[in-house]
């Protein structure tokens, strides 16, 4: 059979016996069922589909899905999470602040440790959430997609994305569908639980609180799931302008692996395209810091700060000197992994998961073939 490249999707299914035809009524698009999906096993830029009726309704067929997803996946996966609970929180994202947490490090945790067992801990791995985002992902020409993948019940959804491609005048993208019963119940690992690796802050009582500008900082060298949480919670707080303080390196002498960071150049300009790939529409001041406070001692306008647990007290030093200059302190809204088994996850676990940038380093001394196009070409 031949098909125009622009009038056709392709379409593997782990169940097809057959080379067919389907009419989905999308455009007439035709969508081809391919009974060899060797190609589509492994893919070098993938996407998953990932809609969830709630902020709170992912469930462990979700988590199977993103596990199969990774073993497809070589270089980089993108999880676009499409719920309306987001659009209809973007202008009090106070008052889903717990649940957005939640839902992003579940899927990056999940993600990570597949990732590990999958022997690609280097895997790059971004949380979008659609409409959200600020761009039609499909048209998306920074992330060549080689692979868009979601379960049978969304190909529809999938054939309609390829149909905008086509009246854009885009080649389609390859889709790979999995079906319900390959991510059942029982394929969960032995022993994992859906509520623990969570993300946590403490109860916030001024829901309705509205932040223009907010600020965030840290060292951002190999961007990781950790950073990328962080990132993606200050950009959901933030309401018009978020400034970002990345860590100069007469600063980072100390660390281990030191010579292993990445030029300040570098960390600047991939935590500049992760916001930009994340939420477009806020205006975003990516800056050097050369101390603990940066701009936010200086700042009068700034509402708030977003920091993890480890850097709580240089939040409260910038309240410090803000205070002694009569600018309002900062809200501090801090990011912490919690379990609900320990409430903190032990060092052991986050080492394991690789939600640090000293282990990245460790892992590329270990392995000095590997190189650093793996983060940058993407």
């Amino acid at each position: 059979m031949s098909i125009s490249p622009y009038r056709r999707s392709y379409i593997w299914r782990t169940h097809s016996s057959s080379l067919r035809t389907f009419d989905v009524r999308v455009k007439s698009i035709p969508l081809v069922f391919m009974e060899n999906i060797d190609r589509a096993r492994m893919s070098k830029n993938v996407l998953l589909y990932l809609p969830l009726e709630k902020l709170t309704s992912i469930t462990v067929s979700s988590l199977n899905l993103i596990h199969s997803t990774v073993q497809h996946s070589t270089r980089s996966l993108t999880i676009l999470v499409d719920c309306p609970d987001i659009l209809t929180h973007e202008k009090l994202p106070i008052v889903v602040w717990e649940e957005v947490q939640e839902l992003l490090s579940t899927i990056y945790v999940k993600a990570t440790k597949a990732a590990q067992e999958a022997k690609r801990p280097l895997l790059d791995v971004d949380v979008l959430f659609k409409d959200w985002c600020g761009y039609n992902f499909a048209l998306d020409k920074e992330r060549e997609y080689t692979c868009w993948v979601s379960l049978s019940k969304h190909e529809q959804s999938l054939a309609s994305f390829n149909s905008q491609r086509e009246n854009a005048g885009l080649n389609p993208i390859p889709v790979y569908i999995i079906p319900e019963e390959k991510v059942g119940v029982e394929k969960l690992p032995v022993g994992e639980n859906l509520q623990e690796n969570i993300v946590g802050t403490t109860r916030i009582s001024n829901t309705d609180k509205y932040y223009p500008n907010v600020a965030v900082g840290g060292t951002f060298d190999h961007l990781h799931a950790g950073h990328k949480i962080l990132l993606t919670m200050s950009a959901w707080l933030t309401g018009v302008r978020l400034i970002c303080g990345v860590t100069g390196a007469e600063m980072l002498t100390k660390k281990k692996y030191a010579h292993l960071v990445q030029p300040l150049e570098t960390r600047i300009k991939e935590t500049q395209r992760f916001l930009n790939r994340i939420r477009l529409g806020l205006v975003y001041e990516v800056v050097p810091i050369h101390d603990t406070c940066g701009p936010t001692s200086e700042d009068p306008d700034i509402q708030a700060i977003v920091v993890s647990k480890e850097t709580l007290p240089g939040a409260y030093e910038i309240n410090k000197q803000r205070s002694s200059r009569s600018y309002e302190e900062l809200d501090i809204k801090v990011i912490e992994v919690i379990s609900n088994s320990s409430k903190a996850l032990a060092e052991d676990e986050l080492k394991h998961l690789k939600l640090s940038s000293t282990q990245i380093r460790e892992y590329l001394e270990l392995h000095p073939d590997i190189k650093e196009s793996l983060y940058s070409d993407l």
